[in-house]
């Protein structure tokens, strides 16, 4: 590879589909420049490429022929109060560690929010960690909403607790039963629109992790509630999409999957709880907080003050998977 310390100008491309696929060994090795590890192979295909909304929000910078940082966001829609919203999610950024402190994130970021304002696009949000949370706040306008607290508890705390909330689930991992009625479970809050098609992209598609997830069906064989989760290290099961009816719901879902998992009862389960109905059923079960906490922000693309973005977390229903992560 050349010397990325040799002077060279700079230049800004944003990527379409073909491009980004052709850019894709040059990110997967900025990617590894940038964070001391590798990217899984095919995830950069699959999640820019192949979701609802395949065509890439992706900008780089060039130095030569080398890819020394870039931006990337998804398309996601999202509903309140029966109103569709178009948004982007903040995804990766990334800067080669010889090309830092020269303001290329926040020239990509405003080249790249220009671009989404203008096809249509209401606002940005996402989760910023605390390297980037400066950056976001200071150059780019970004308002931060509050931090989603992660709570957790064991299999056998759950299964010790609200046994009389207990049905016969049905498991459902390549998402072929019907879901339309689970489409908008909370119309009060602003939360991702999740579609069968979305539901087997995000979760039985992946490149990475492997999604059990299960169902409480009624008895018109409709899909009234469900709950995604996965392991995320040995003993350790993160409940990544909780989507109920009710708090009764939502009790008998992570106790379906605590029972999952009860081979190992001190196996921890984890969730992210901002709001109802899920805080009500992990307060009943048991989960306590722990010292994992993901902020979440957002920002505008217009002057014009927009009345759709919750200022609050309880106005927002958020799940581990609705974030580039889990």
């Amino acid at each position: 590879m050349p010397n990325l310390n040799e002077p060279n100008q700079i230049s800004i491309e944003q990527l379409n589909s073909e491009q980004f696929r052709e850019r894709i060994p040059d990110l997967e090795h900025l990617f590894n420049a940038s964070f001391g590890r590798k990217l899984q192979p095919g995830y950069l295909e699959w999640r820019y490429l192949s979701g609802i909304h395949p065509e890439p929000l992706a900008i780089i910078a060039r130095s030569g022929e080398n890819v020394v940082a870039s931006y990337t966001a998804s398309i996601v829609d999202l509903r309140w109060r029966n109103q569709s919203v178009r948004s982007a999610l903040s995804m990766t950024t990334m800067t080669h560690p010889s090309f830092t402190q020269r303001g290329l994130f926040t020239t990509l970021a405003t080249n790249l929010n220009t671009y989404m304002a203008g096809i249509g696009l209401d606002f940005i949000w996402g989760f910023p960690n605390h390297h980037s949370r400066h950056g976001f706040e200071t150059h780019l306008g970004w308002r931060m909403i509050g931090e989603i607290e992660t709570a957790t508890a064991t299999a056998l705390q759950v299964l010790q607790r609200c046994p009389g909330h207990d049905e016969t689930t049905v498991p459902d991992r390549k998402f072929t039963l019907d879901y339309s009625n689970c489409m908008n479970l909370q119309p009060d809050q602003l939360h991702v629109t999740k579609t069968v098609d979305y539901l087997r992209w995000r979760y039985m598609l992946h490149p990475i992790h492997d999604y059990s997830n299960l169902c409480l069906v009624d008895r018109s064989g409709l899909v009234r509630s469900y709950c995604v989760f996965k392991e995320y290290q040995p003993a350790s099961y993160d409940i990544v999409d909780l989507q109920s009816s009710d708090t009764h719901d939502a009790i008998c879902l992570i106790r379906a999957v605590a029972r999952e998992v009860a081979a190992n009862p001190l196996a921890s389960l984890n969730i992210w709880s901002p709001s109802e109905p899920t805080l009500s059923a992990y307060t009943a079960l048991g989960f306590g907080p722990s010292s994992n906490r993901t902020l979440l922000g957002w920002a505008n693309f217009s002057s014009t003050p927009n009345e759709v973005v919750p200022s609050s977390l309880q106005s927002w229903y958020l799940q581990m998977g609705d974030s580039d992560v889990y």
